[in-house]
This record gives C-alpha cells, sequence and structure tokens, in this order.
C-alpha cells in the first residue's frame, strides 16, 4: 500500500524537527527523513556554537556583528538582520516554552 504526505521533510536536525513539528500541528500529514542510521547524526548535533541566541546581556546589534564577523563579511547582511532580531526569540518561544528542550538556558 503506497502513503502519499503533504510534506516529506529531508534531514533531521534542528530545523527539520521543527518544521515537521509545526507542520503536524497545522494538520499536514508530514515525514521526516534522514540518510543516517542514528537520527542523532546531525550536523545540529555537531554544531560548535550551539543554538543561535543572546543573553539579557547582549543586543541585536552586537549578536548582528558576531554573525557578521564568523561570516569574513561574506553574508547577506539583510538575512543577518533578520537572524539576530528575530532568532533569539524564536529559539526560547519554540523550543523551551513550546516543545520544552531542556539545556539551552
Amino acid at each position: 500500500m503506497r502513503h502519499f504526505y503533504d510534506v516529506v521533510i529531508v534531514g533531521s536536525g534542528i530545523a527539520g524537527l521543527c518544521a515537521g513539528i509545526m507542520l503536524k500541528e497545522h494538520g499536514l500529514d508530514t515525514v521526516v527523513i534522514t540518510k543516517e542510521d542514528n537520527p542523532c547524526e546531525t550536523a545540529t548535533n555537531y554544531a560548535q556554537g550551539g543554538i543561535v541566541a543572546w543573553e539579557e546581556s547582549d543586543s541585536p546589534h552586537l549578536f548582528m556583528e558576531d554573525i557578521l564577523e564568523a561570516g569574513c563579511r561574506h553574508n547577506n547582511v539583510e538575512a543577518v538582520r533578520l537572524l539576530a532580531e528575530k532568532g533569539p526569540g524564536l529559539v526560547f518561544e519554540f523550543l523551551i516554552d513550546r516543545i520544552g528542550m531542556e539545556g539551552l538556558t
């Protein structure tokens, strides 16, 4: 028997899994696939910098400067600005408050 999905997500890293959760919550039949035998074998799991967020003493401007510096200033400035302004709030809103991930604070 063949099964058809509304959405197929390739990759089981944090982005793929978050997208899968949100799509499923919106009623879409979603599947996440990965090339690894162990779903923990993701780039997210090996990321040396961790998840993008900042603390109270930080600011979007400082965060943006860090990202630009890490990218040798070859970054898309508008994309970096959006990430620096919106990214941290989304990390806390979704990963901590919504799905209860531990170890991020």
